[in-house]
């Protein structure tokens, strides 16, 4: 993916590699995904980019992350 440091994926306190024990648990096979992403770079759809491309994009997701959530009743 253009735009998208290929380190930052490997980093270990990443949200890449805290994202895949998830992925694992909902039957992503993650080496498979590893060997795509060695061959091919990451690729997403030309839609999830909308305008602004790829920066756009990455802004709204870490907006996302940064959104409050709520906490389970005590």
């Amino acid at each position: 993916m253009p735009g998208f440091p290929g380190s930052d994926m490997a980093d270990a306190d990443g949200p890449w590699q805290r994202a895949l024990p998830d992925a694992r648990e909902l039957g992503a096979d993650i080496e498979a995904f590893r060997e795509h992403v060695a061959v091919g770079g990451l690729r997403v759809h030309e839609r999830w980019l909308g305008n602004g491309g790829w920066p756009a994009l990455w802004a709204r997701a870490a907006r996302l992350r940064a959104l409050p959530t709520a906490s389970p009743p005590l």
